[in-house]
């Protein structure tokens, strides 16, 4: 951890820091569902509707499932459906959340190290509210929680790099001392394309689809995957001595 000195700690939100995506997606295909049954179309099965649209806005889950399934939505009902969506994440979210795995262990640790932390999130501001206050994470990053859904915020979600670029530009730093935590191919490819080291991790998934996620992310642009918040150490001097990939999901 001493080798972490001096480094700027960049975290996704959803399945990184808190096992959110099987709370909030499960809700969000069922929502889904009912709007194309709705319009008789055809809806998703929850392992498809996971696998695609994994670290996605419902506004971008919606214009997607729209275009694929044919339908045409106005911009008020899209508004609309978005907030309906957002309301049931977050009462499921404040009912369930749990951090992920050893993950405050891990930030109390590099609090007490003087690490600048941040949060760049795709979730909606009061929705990360809600989680960080049920994980007690809040402590850990302040004010320092970005999302692409901010009202001041005028960028593209991920995967474009700028909620990276837009927080290293508030904090006043460069991407190359800055280290990004990403569970999802549209992260790392945020991360990876703002510059920055971006690590994979892959503990909020069940055992059986870890490997192929990590190697998802590494061929994405991953420095190095894992699963548990107390390899990161090892892991972290390995890669800084050797420079190389690393897929490591079975510690």
């Amino acid at each position: 951890m001493p080798m972490l000195n001096g480094r700027v700690l960049l975290f996704d939100y959803d399945d990184t820091l808190a096992k959110t995506e099987e709370i909030a997606l499960g809700a969000a295909c069922v929502l889904l569902n009912r709007i194309l049954s709705e319009r008789n179309a055809a809806g998703y099965e929850l392992p498809a509707f996971v696998e695609q649209f994994t670290g996605t806005t419902f506004r971008r889950i919606l214009t997607a499932a729209s275009e694929d399934r044919k339908i045409v939505m106005a911009a008020e009902e899209l508004d609309h459906w978005v907030e309906v969506e957002k309301q049931g994440a977050i009462a499921a979210l404040a009912q369930q959340l749990e951090a992920t795995d050893g993950v405050n262990q891990f930030l109390a640790r590099l609090t007490e190290l003087g690490n600048l932390m941040a949060i760049a999130s795709s979730s909606a501001p009061d929705r990360l509210e809600v989680c960080l206050d049920k994980t007690g994470q809040k402590s850990f990053f302040g004010d320092r929680v970005f999302s692409v859904q901010c009202p001041t915020f005028n960028g593209r979600g991920k995967p474009a790099p700028d909620v990276y670029l837009h927080a290293m530009d508030t904090l006043g730093v460069q991407p190359e001392i800055c280290e990004v935590f990403e569970d999802s191919v549209g992260g790392v490819k945020s991360a990876v394309a703002a510059g920055c080291r971006t690590w994979g991790y892959v503990g909020a998934l069940p055992q059986e689809k870890r490997m192929a996620r990590a190697e998802a992310l590494v061929e994405t642009g991953a420095c190095c995957v894992f699963d548990n918040w107390a390899q990161f150490d090892s892991l972290f001097e390995q890669v800084e001595r050797g420079g190389q990939k690393d897929v490591n999901c079975c510690g």
